[in-house]
């Protein structure tokens, strides 16, 4: 299934996201990730509490194409790319909403856990329904 289906995400940009070349400090756009990621999963009715079966990050990609100034206010829009087995990859991109810009994208590998052996399970069917309607080939 390829759906054109995503979660979106916005934020504004804090003065304190920034470093010293008064630009957003590549830490603060992981946090942005992670934000949308959160929102992604509560909306979409998957459990993230730590004590039931659920996802756990197991790696991220980053690639940064343009730097954000404040201010700013930032779309996150996420996508599932990859359904495997035990894991799955969910894809990420942050737009500047000013002209609606890429600025970064990203690339997140998910393995299902056991919540209480901390053990990769196979996603169960009922996840792998949420998931597949956000599956896109698009990075």
């Amino acid at each position: 299934m390829n759906s054109n289906k995503f979660h979106k995400y916005f934020t504004d940009v804090r003065w304190g996201d920034m470093d010293l070349m008064m630009h957003v400090n590549n830490v603060s756009y992981l946090s942005y990730f992670e934000s949308a990621r959160v929102g992604f999963f509560m909306d979409t009715g998957i459990r993230i509490d730590g004590k039931t079966d659920g996802p756990v990050l197991l790696k991220t990609e980053c690639m940064y194409l343009q730097p954000i100034h404040y201010p700013a206010r930032v779309c996150v829009e996420t996508r599932i790319s990859h359904i495997g087995n035990t894991s799955y990859t969910i894809s990420q991109q942050l737009y500047n909403t000013d002209g609606h810009r890429l600025c970064t994208k990203a690339l997140f590998t998910m393995v299902w856990t056991d919540g209480e052996k901390q053990r990769p399970l196979a996603i169960p069917d009922s996840m792998r329904e949420k998931l597949n309607q956000f599956l896109s080939i698009q990075n």
